[in-house]
């Protein structure tokens, strides 16, 4: 507002409709700038983004997007044209990954190529693209790690491969139990001495261990480890057989590995490394020895026993250890 004392000067001066016009022009607010247009639907809503496709059908590539319940809607525009809506970065995310798998070249016939998603239900999504890739090699894949799915792009006998693959590695992890037997013996002796006091399960595996020369076996220890299918597990464990022992009184046994067990069958798989060393506690400063070490992969049944090592424990005194394990699982 101009002031009083202003008005009648610039009146005195001939100069009030000049500045009456002036003042009606400052009294209005300056217009905004013109708003940039947006690709938003409503300030604050999705974005919406229009997908031209290379070869793939769109109604296909709509289907296959509904089947993944993705955080976005979808809509066909023409043959190969789709509008996706939805939060930016998750729509990037389906252009780069899984719309790129499906828009490759097809051909026709019974060769054509068509996208499938084929869920993961317990297989770590992580490992399995190598996997299955192995036997589809000119399929497109694209691994969703947060809907654990697969799509894939391919023909029928690609598909089809890999859901058999799948069949075979995608089951619930099941919990195990190993059970390590360490039993001692002796090396050679007459007949009478080849007495074999052990309970009764392991009375096959005493008559392998007899046959082969050892003798007076009797069980240190039976170990048994939980563990869960797949995972890898270890563990240390020390055995104190008294001074009374012919060889080493004094063993250690260190273990690591991985079982895996089939699907609704009794086969299983063991892969581990071991080492055991032993001294004579009763002699002073005296060294730890290796007994033995393995790196082995057995397959055998639920409940069997199996004998992964069996060495003396001392060449002077012909004592021995032998170790036995089975596996169980809950």
């Amino acid at each position: 507002m101009i002031p009083v004392n202003r008005i009648v000067f610039a009146a005195a001066m001939g100069l009030l409709p000049h500045l009456l016009v002036r003042a009606c022009f400052a009294q209005e607010p300056p217009k905004p700038a013109a708003t940039p247009p947006t690709n938003r639907a409503e300030a604050g809503g999705p974005t919406l983004k229009v997908v031209t496709l290379k070869h793939a059908d769109a109604h296909s590539v709509d289907a296959t997007l509904k089947q993944l319940d993705v955080p976005l809607s979808s809509s066909v525009t023409g043959p190969q044209t789709i509008v996706l809506r939805g939060d930016p970065p998750e729509i990037q995310k389906v252009i780069d990954t899984l719309i790129a798998a499906v828009d490759v070249p097809g051909v026709t016939g019974k060769s054509a190529r068509s996208p499938e998603v084929i869920p993961v239900r317990h297989y770590p999504i992580k490992e399995v693209g190598g996997l299955v890739r192995s036997v589809a090699q000119r399929a497109s894949l694209a691994i969703d790690e947060t809907r654990h799915t697969i799509v894939v792009d391919g023909t029928e006998e690609e598909r089809r491969a890999i859901r058999e693959v799948l069949k075979q590695i995608d089951w619930p992890t099941r919990s195990a139990k190993v059970h390590f037997f360490f039993l001692r013996a002796g090396i050679g002796g007459t007949a009478s001495e080849k007495e074999t006091p052990l309970p009764p399960d392991l009375q096959p595996i005493a008559k392998t261990l007899v046959h082969n020369g050892f003798a007076r076996l009797s069980l240190i220890a039976p170990i048994v480890i939980g563990v869960e299918e797949g995972q890898r597990f270890e563990s240390k464990t020390r055995l104190h057989l008294g001074e009374e022992a012919a060889g080493h009184d004094d063993l250690q046994f260190s273990v690591e590995g991985v079982v895996r067990l089939a699907s609704g069958a009794d086969d299983a798989w063991l892969t581990l490394r071991g080492r055991m060393v032993g001294k004579y506690s009763r002699i002073k400063d005296a060294e730890a020895e290796t007994v033995f070490e393995l790196e082995t992969s057995v397959a055998t049944k639920l409940g069997n026993y199996v004998i992964l090592a069996a060495a003396p424990s001392s060449t002077a005194s012909g004592d021995a250890v032998a170790l036995v394990v089975r596996l169980t699982a809950e």
